[in-house]
């Protein structure tokens, strides 16, 4: 009898065992595939500040895709500019010609671009670039929503495709109650 309780508590031990391995091996394949999602193939930012106000503001969640990094005007990037994260409309790319005028206007190849969500003009900052500016391949101009709170490339220029992290895809809001 007691033999039996013994080998039965042995088994017993054996499975638990077995569980454990088993769920400690689950676990590092969920870890690795988190990596690969979110390292590799989507990314999560915070909004840093209020510059693409009211759409997304400061606080916000954005989930944005590693494998897209900024191929149609129109597209919200997340990219780092001199070791900062920004995110940023995009208004032009490679072999484009951008013009920011004093009234408040923004030309892309001699058309003014119609922008109904942009409630700020559109004017050049101070000590940013001259224009007419032509971008070359591989460059992206990169406008906040809020255009009197930002730092885009109004200030820096154009900005390398290559800085670009990914586009968004969507956002989380955070709660402002």
């Amino acid at each position: 009898m007691l033999h039996d309780d013994l080998l039965t508590s042995d088994k017993e031990k054996a499975r638990a065992k077995a569980e454990i391995r088993r769920f400690f091996t689950r676990l590092a394949i969920f870890a690795a595939l988190c990596w690969v999602l979110f390292g590799l193939v989507f990314g999560l930012a915070a909004v840093p500040g209020n510059t693409m106000a009211p759409r997304l503001c400061a606080g916000d969640l954005v989930l944005f895709s590693r494998m897209d990094r900024g191929s149609a005007a129109g597209q919200v990037a997340v990219y780092r500019q001199d070791g900062t994260l920004h995110l940023g409309r995009i208004a032009a790319r490679g072999g484009d010609t951008v013009t920011v005028t004093d009234s408040g206007a923004l030309l892309i190849n001699g058309s003014a671009v119609a922008e109904p969500d942009i409630t700020t003009p559109t004017r050049p900052v101070e000590g940013g670039p001259d224009y007419p500016l032509t971008l070359a391949d591989g460059e992206l101009f990169v406008l906040c929503d809020l255009r009197t709170a930002g730092a885009d490339s109004r200030l820096y220029g154009a900005i390398p495709q290559s800085a670009v992290l990914g586009t968004a895809l969507a956002a989380l809001r955070r709660d402002n109650l």
